[in-house]
């Protein structure tokens, strides 16, 4: 059970591959959660409409703000599963496998 903790839950596989794995669970599911996120609040609230609203008064056109949305989203839930890893793994295990 020790080695398996070592290697981010892989017993077999080379670590490069097993971190590669460990940033595809990290990177995939914030990617679909971005998504849902994105399709849900912008359901709800036009872009156009959110630009008078911040402090600076911008005008941005909807393209820009679907995309700046999502990528707010996914940096958002990206964290979120970098933190669900961090304490699944523990910080330890990260740091060794930055050592390849």
């Amino acid at each position: 059970m020790q080695e398996m903790d070592r290697n981010l839950g892989c017993r077999d596989l080379d670590r490069k591959v097993c971190l590669i794995q460990y940033a595809g669970a990290v990177i995939w599911p914030s990617f679909l959660l971005a998504c849902a996120a994105t399709f849900f609040f912008f359901a709800m609230f036009d872009p156009l409409d959110l630009g008078p609203l911040t402090a600076w008064q911008i005008t941005i056109s909807r393209e820009l703000g679907y995309t700046l949305g999502f990528f707010l989203f996914w940096l958002l839930t990206g964290a979120s599963s970098v933190v669900t890893a961090w304490l699944i793994y523990g910080s330890h295990t990260l740091s060794e496998s930055r050592k390849i």
